[in-house]
């Protein structure tokens, strides 16, 4: 498994293996089949599920990476647990192998530094997987965003289950929930704080404050409260934009203040919310993305990036930049 350059041929569907035959390697599947590429291989150490997920995708199965014989690959999906991610990645780089990871990319900024040192070695290309900024909503928004004035906050907030799964549990699934609201900050902002301010109220709770570039970014995550729910908020001097991240969808409120405008508002906001949403949903129910809005339009970036040498979705900067932050504030 290995290829002399770093970009690969246009002319033919790219080969991958996915990593991990659980819920998020499906997904990765299904967004790779639905851009015009292949899965050659699956990869798990559970003989049940890695036979199964093949078998959707007429791919041949395989215990470990070692194991893989006879099967060209292009692409390698980790579809793993965190602390898997280095060993994996580093392994399918000096395979040969292009590397798209799920979130968190790794543990800490210097294991995410290593995994791309070990691109740049191999000549390979890696990614991890942060979507929301590839979302319909976060590209409605960018257009949006002149029409705001001057942004002076961002707020994410997102509740998730977890709390409930055990003692540090909740923490795993801060840290993976974490990169959502930073990567779309830094793709908003163009750049993130050194310095956060973080309130812990227990575990599986975390609200992060900072002020960057005149404006004030503000991250609630609950690993405790009801019900789920993942929304960003870009605010201005003339309006607001609300992403719903779950969805995929934005509304846009403008600036106005008037009597007329107090008493029609909840009335004008849910009117927006139905049609907004309820076209999102047709939009993604024709186009078969019933979860993970934002995942396919990455991984297509991604392939078409390693096919052409063209621009990756998600730059290294943006990625450190992010996970820096990260551990900024795991750590406060």
């Amino acid at each position: 498994m290995s290829f002399p350059s770093n970009t690969l041929p246009t002319h033919r569907p790219l080969r991958a293996v996915i990593i991990g035959a659980g819920l998020m390697g499906r997904w990765h599947a299904d967004a790779v089949r639905r851009n015009g590429h292949r899965i050659a291989a699956v990869l798990d150490p559970q003989a049940q599920a890695r036979e199964w997920l093949a078998g959707q995708f007429g791919a041949r199965a395989f215990e470990s990476l070692d194991a893989v014989q006879g099967v060209p690959l292009d692409v390698a999906h980790i579809c793993t647990p965190m602390d898997t991610h280095v060993a994996l990645a580093e392994a399918a780089l000096s395979a040969g192998l292009h590397v798209v990871v799920e979130k968190p990319l790794a543990a800490t900024a210097a294991e995410c530094a290593r995994i791309y040192a070990a691109g740049k070695e191999a000549n390979r290309q890696v990614m991890p997987v942060h979507q929301f900024p590839f979302q319909d909503g976060a590209a409605q928004a960018r257009k949006w965003l002149n029409s705001i004035g001057r942004v002076v906050r961002m707020e994410g907030r997102f509740y998730s289950a977890g709390a409930a799964l055990g003692k540090g549990s909740a923490e795993n699934i801060l840290a993976d929930v974490l990169p959502h609201p930073l990567s779309l900050m830094m793709r908003f902002a163009g750049s993130l704080p050194d310095t956060w301010n973080v309130i812990r109220a227990g575990e599986g709770e975390c609200q992060a404050d900072a002020v960057h570039a005149g404006m004030t970014l503000s991250i609630a995550i609950s690993m405790n409260a009801r019900p789920t729910t993942a929304w960003f908020i870009i605010a201005g001097t003339h309006g607001t934009i609300q992403l719903d991240l779950f969805h995929g969808y934005a509304i846009r409120e403008g600036g106005g203040v008037s009597t007329a405008r107090k008493i029609l508002h909840p009335f004008d906001f849910a009117a927006r919310m139905l049609l907004t949403a309820g076209s999102n949903l047709a939009g993604r129910a024709a186009r078969g993305e019933t979860a993970y809005p934002g995942l396919r339009r990455l991984i297509g970036g991604f392939y078409e990036a390693i096919q052409t040498g063209g621009d990756m979705p998600l730059p290294e900067a943006e990625v450190m930049a992010t996970v820096r932050a990260r551990d900024v504030i795991l750590k406060g």
